[in-house]
Parts: C-alpha cells; structure tokens; sequence
C-alpha cells in the first residue's frame, strides 16, 4: 500500500475489516446454529417419542 493516498488507504482499511468482521460473524453464526440443531434435535427427537428412548437404552 505504500505510495498511496492515505484516503484510500484508510478506505480500504475499512473495507477489508468489514469483510473479516462479516466473515468470523458468519463462522460463528452457523457454528452455532450447528451446535444448537444438534443438540435440540437428539434430546427432542427422544423426549417426543418414548419408544426411542427404550430402544436407547436397550442392550444390544
């Protein structure tokens, strides 16, 4: 960046904090959104249906 306008370069500065600021928000929301669907679909899917939960925890 050396020889530029220093307008620029604080635009551009702005600019590329804004996409890795987008980009770690976007990581984190679908690991969270990963994390939670997991974790609410096991424990619902055995609490809705009782059977399940016996087939769980029968021997094989």
């Amino acid at each position: 960046m050396a020889g530029m306008n220093p307008a620029t370069n604080a635009a551009l500065s702005v600019v590329l904090l804004a996409v890795f600021i987008y980009l770690i928000y976007f990581a984190v929301r679908t690991a969270v959104l990963s994390a939670l669907r997991e974790f609410y679909g096991t424990r619902s899917a055995a609490d809705q249906d009782p059977e399940a939960r016996q087939a769980d925890q029968r021997p094989e």
